[in-house]
């Protein structure tokens, strides 16, 4: 279950690299 935790703060900074 931690490895969840792993993909949800990453989809947070990528939006920022997105744009």
């Amino acid at each position: 279950m931690r490895r969840h935790i792993s993909i949800v703060p990453v989809p947070q900074w990528i939006s920022s690299v997105e744009r």
